[in-house]
């Protein structure tokens, strides 16, 4: 008896560990939902070269939708066969190039001026390297959020969905915020953007991808539309 009430007593507490970490990441990703993108099945086109890609978009409340209308157009984040996510810009930065230059905004075609990443990858981290470290520890001592560059703790690598991935600054002085998008450690950025943005807008999702990242959890979740 004694025997099977330990059995039931460590099934119960898996239970609630699991149930725990299921609302832990329902959390993570209450404020955007992702929805699959069908595969135009065109050889060199992402859809082939990835197991499944997601474009998603904010998850707004119907007051704010009231205000601030529904983004037409989000990120988009390709899955690998590996479990890796490529989160890229979509065409976000097209469609901000196109509405600031219809608006009036600049008398020249809108162009891509500054990418300036706001996080960086994970020290000892690639995306070829065999060690994966496990998400949630931090080697940091206790009250120690910088690191010398000034940058906060994320600059470990570890990232959330609604963490501020890049800054796009536009001809015309706009700037377009991209997200990361999916929680997990940040492997690598993709560094040609400092120099050569415009693969933002002439190859977005493929050499213009912003970064990969290893999901924590399933990506996207399997509820709903997630």
């Amino acid at each position: 008896m004694s025997n099977e009430g330990d059995k039931s007593r460590s099934k119960r507490k898996r239970e609630a560990r699991s149930k725990q970490r299921d609302n832990a990441l329902d959390k993570e990703y209450a404020n955007i939902t992702f929805t699959k993108r069908p595969s135009s099945g065109r050889p060199a086109t992402p859809h082939r070269q990835f197991d499944s890609s997601y474009e998603g978009s904010e998850t707004r409340s119907a007051d704010d939708l009231l205000t601030s209308p529904s983004r037409e157009c989000g990120q988009v984040v390709h899955r690998h066969a590996n479990g890796l996510c490529v989160v890229t810009a979509g065409d976000l930065i097209s469609e901000a190039c196109r509405r600031s230059s219809s608006s009036g905004k600049a008398s020249t075609p809108v162009t891509i001026k500054q990418v300036d990443f706001r996080v960086k990858a994970a020290e000892g981290q690639s995306v070829g390297s065999k060690r994966r470290n496990r998400m949630g520890k931090n080697t940091k001592k206790k009250g120690s959020d910088k690191n010398g560059d000034g940058c906060d703790e994320r600059s470990s690598g570890s990232v959330r969905p609604s963490d501020t991935l890049a800054i796009v600054l536009l001809s015309c002085g706009t700037s377009v915020d991209l997200k990361c998008c999916v929680l997990g450690s940040l492997l690598e950025i993709n560094s040609r953007l400092i120099d050569h943005p415009s693969l933002l807008l002439s190859d977005p999702l493929l050499d213009g991808y912003l970064a990969v990242v290893m999901p924590r959890g399933p990506f996207p979740l399997p509820t709903g539309d997630k």
